[in-house]
C-alpha cells in the first residue's frame, strides 16, 4: 500500500480501511489494473501491456 494515503506513522490497515471509506462514497465499484512492461536487449525491444477488470469489493479482505 503506498504510503501517500495518511503518512508514513500510518498502519497499512488505516490505509486500507480510509481508501474503502473513500471508495463506498461512490456506487460506481469499476476499477481497472493495467501494467505495462518493457524490455530492451540494446538491439530489440518487447512492449507488453496486461489489462485486469473487476470491481473494488465493500469489505477489506
Amino acid at each position: 500500500m503506498t504510503h501517500r494515503f495518511l503518512g508514513d506513522a500510518a498502519t497499512d490497515r488505516m490505509r486500507n480501511e480510509y481508501l474503502n471509506n473513500e471508495v463506498n462514497k461512490h456506487e460506481d465499484r469499476s476499477a481497472q489494473v493495467v501494467c505495462n512492461l518493457v524490455y530492451y536487449d540494446g538491439e530489440q525491444e518487447i512492449i507488453g501491456e496486461g489489462i485486469l477488470n473487476g470491481f473494488i469489493s465493500k469489505e477489506c479482505r
